[in-house]
């Protein structure tokens, strides 16, 4: 008997169109022959429209794109799927919101839990965690907008102090790059603090890393399963939300990429402790630095909990390259989910799927 998977996409975080892009992907190549699919549109104010159920491929992108009338109470989901596979990134359905939703109404999701969503969007305090368990990475400061508005001059102060220039600046709570800007002067910084917050009332500031950027996937709910590691190069300054999803003729995706066997080695002994660390349930992608230059060569980026399922995303070629098919990932995804909310004790007193 075929389940019914619903997949939620959209939202209203800055990477609604990304969302959109890789439910397509996803409708796409899900196994039609396993799951019906049922697509749910989240638009920009955060309402639900429900689209009947697929059991084919569908033709175009715009189709996904509606505006029903009647939108769809959310806490009828339980009665009308098996699974839900969120792949709303950013704010509002990667932050942990949607998963208390999900969870809440007893259904299994994809992916990992309103503790894990939160710490993982949280770009300030994921840093935190990563010094607590002595995971290497890059000097940072966060700061909120309050903060900064009462001691503008200080913080800037600091930045260039302790940082200096160039620097990163990062709204904390988003993703696929989006509000992300790189200062290498006093008026560029200004700029770029002006913009983040226009996305978080959170910054996170970087130090710059003269590295190569390289990214590796998990897979499970422990133990896990890490895909091969690829590299991005990128004729643009830095890998910003253009030169991912715009721009990207001057893109290259190096899968497997040509790392030191002993450089290979040490990502994917820190990729397996930050997986841990997190609690990682599903999927994520790990995201690193590894500088010839640097003390530590080997340093973590960030983590990414609902990674990017477009055609230009890292995470399913990445597990492509060890023979995990598109496809297969999928239904690997939705049985991680189904196994996942077994596990789960609060609701042992409840009816579960």
């Amino acid at each position: 008997m075929k389940r019914t998977v619903a997949v939620l996409y959209g939202g209203a975080s800055g990477e609604h169109e990304v969302s959109i892009k890789s439910a397509f992907n996803i409708l796409s190549n899900i196994d039609y022959t396993q799951f019906d699919a049922k697509p749910i549109f989240i638009n920009k104010e955060n309402k639900w429209f429900e689209q009947g159920t697929l059991q084919a491929a569908p033709s175009t992108e715009s189709q996904l794109v509606v505006t029903h009338p009647t939108t769809f109470n959310p806490f009828e989901l339980e009665s009308l799927v098996d699974v839900v596979f969120p792949i709303t990134h950013g704010p509002f359905g990667e932050d942990g919101r949607l998963q208390s939703i999900l969870d809440y109404i007893n259904v299994p999701y994809v992916g990992c839990g309103v503790l894990e969503s939160a710490v993982s969007m949280d770009k300030g305090t994921t840093k935190d965690l990563f010094v607590a368990n002595n995971i290497p990475q890059g000097q940072y400061q966060y700061f909120y907008e309050n903060d900064y508005a009462v001691s503008k001059d200080s913080i800037l102060t600091d930045i260039e102090t302790q940082l200096g220039y160039p620097c990163f600046i990062k709204p904390a709570n988003l993703g696929s790059s989006v509000g992300i800007n790189k200062a290498t002067n006093r008026t560029e910084l200004l700029h770029a603090l002006e913009v983040a917050f226009n996305h978080d009332n959170k910054v996170v500031v970087e130090e710059f890393i003269k590295a190569r950027e390289v990214e590796i996937g998990v897979l499970g709910n422990g133990p896990y399963t890490l895909s091969s590691i690829g590299e991005i190069e990128t004729s643009a300054d830095f890998y910003d939300y253009d030169a991912k999803y715009v721009s990207t003729e001057g893109n290259k995706m190096l899968i497997p990429t040509s790392l030191p066997p002993e450089v290979e080695a040490e990502i994917r002994i820190y990729a397996e402790k930050v997986a841990k660390v997190i609690n990682v349930k599903g999927l994520s992608r790990i995201d690193f630095f590894y500088s010839e230059e640097a003390a530590n060569r080997v340093m973590v980026n960030e983590i990414n909990t609902l990674p990017g399922f477009t055609k230009h995303s890292m995470y399913p070629m990445l597990f492509g390259d060890i023979g995990i098919e598109y496809k297969d990932l999928i239904t690997q995804l939705i049985d991680l989910a189904v196994a996942n909310h077994k596990t789960k004790k609060l609701y042992s007193q409840l009816v579960t799927k």
